[in-house]
């Protein structure tokens, strides 16, 4: 995932066990930083192979969208 740190996208994208971060983020408004980022992202297979980890790491820790679903109808008071 690349994408700019703004409201809650960090805090959605997490942090695996080991404290890796599944994705790119990048500051808002910054073009160079996010050209940086994609870049990198497609050219570096090893960046991507390091987010493929954290992110199924990250996804042994998730609720799962049973869960999820839940804690939205909460949010909605349905």
């Amino acid at each position: 995932m690349v994408a700019s740190e703004v409201g809650g996208v960090p805090e959605a994208l997490g942090r695996a066990p080991d404290g890796r971060v599944p994705g790119l983020l990048v500051p808002p408004g910054d073009a160079a930083a996010l050209e940086r980022a994609l870049r990198d992202w497609l050219t570096d297979p090893g960046l991507r192979a390091t987010m493929r980890g954290a992110a199924r790491r990250r996804r042994a820790e998730l609720a799962g969208w049973s869960e999820a679903a839940r804690a939205m109808a909460r949010v909605l008071g349905l």
